[in-house]
């Protein structure tokens, strides 16, 4: 019976840690203004002082994706299928955009499926099983590997 009480009461402390900050944790939401974009930077300061192996790429939220124009007429990359977009990208700015380091990158385009800017190489390559899903392979200057991310791209006309 001592047992399971504290099995009980361990769980239930474990149950109140919850602290998750990230966007679309809207526990708070009614009390909290909406968050602000991410400053936009160039890659160079975006990845400056920060060690090459421990950058991924955050989700843009909704007022980042509105600071860069939003989605008309470009296509967009999630890591699922419903999520917050992690890379915008292509339409007539010719651009990607993705969060590095809490900062909005916009990183130029070198080729129909490829950005190229400051130390900073991000490829898509759509169409790898169903129709949507895609992979978005980064590349980082002093980085031993590149990193892949298997994920969903839809390309708005």
């Amino acid at each position: 019976m001592t047992k399971t009480i504290t099995i009980g009461l361990l769980a239930l402390g474990l149950a109140a840690c919850n602290s998750n900050s990230a966007p679309g944790n809207d526990r708070r939401a009614d009390l909290e203004s909406p968050p602000e974009a991410a400053p936009q930077e160039n890659a160079a300061s975006a990845l400056a002082n920060a060690a090459p192996g421990s950058l991924y790429p955050g989700i843009l939220t909704e007022a980042d994706v509105a600071s860069i124009g939003g989605t008309g007429g470009r296509c967009v990359f999630r890591m699922d299928r419903v999520g917050y977009p992690t890379f915008v990208y292509g339409g007539t700015k010719r651009e990607g955009t993705l969060k590095l380091n809490g900062k909005l990158v916009m990183i130029p385009a070198t080729e129909d499926q490829s950005f190229t800017g400051e130390g900073l190489t991000v490829e898509m390559r759509e169409g790898e099983g169903t129709d949507d899903e895609a992979t978005m392979v980064v590349r980082i200057s002093g980085a031993s590997n590149e990193l892949g991310f298997r994920g969903f791209s839809n390309c708005a006309s």
